[in-house]
């Protein structure tokens, strides 16, 4: 048995495009994680309907989004520039909150980021960002599905019936 893939969604998307969007809380934050990010391009609503239509509902959807390597960067940078241009805190209990001072709502002069704002976007870029896939264009998200394929051989390639190494390298 193995595993073939297939692209069920690619999403492109503008980054400047997207410096502007806003959630549809009553905070109306900007994007300030991946998940907004993935919410503010429309895939969040895709992975949804894609999870529903194929009955997929065993798939982990953010660990199946891949983009190339430029991208993934150009992403996180963005996610950083978004926290450094918003009058964004985030509490101990990890809400973000728009910070009660003069450029509330609005953007403004880009300001140094804390500690603790990097430190909690270090652990936003570990658990949610996409995997690579240099062969993808830039400014491109995929959402990959892995079907498995029975077939008629069951032995992998460089290995017996046994399970032994077919060549034994001596070193």
């Amino acid at each position: 048995m193995k595993y073939i893939h297939r692209d069920v969604a690619v999403f492109k998307f503008n980054l400047k495009d997207l410096e502007d969007w806003r959630d549809s809380s009553s905070d109306s934050l900007p994007i300030k994680s991946f998940i907004s990010f993935y919410e503010a391009c429309g895939i969040t609503n895709k992975i949804q309907e894609i999870k529903e239509s194929e009955n997929k509902n065993d798939i982990i959807p953010f660990d199946n989004l891949l983009c190339n390597s430029f991208t993934l960067s150009a992403i996180k940078n963005f996610i950083e520039r978004q926290w450094k241009i918003y009058s964004l805190d985030i509490d101990s209990n990890n809400h973000v909150f728009w910070k009660n001072d003069q450029y509330v709502h609005q953007k403004h002069y880009a300001k140094k980021l804390s500690a603790r704002i990097k430190s909690c976007l270090t652990l936003d870029f570990m658990h949610y960002c996409p995997g690579t896939d240099d062969d993808l264009e830039d400014y491109e998200i995929v959402l990959r599905l892995f079907d498995k394929v029975d077939t008629d051989e069951e032995t992998s390639e460089g290995i017996n019936d046994e399970n032994e190494p077919i060549s034994n390298l001596v070193m």
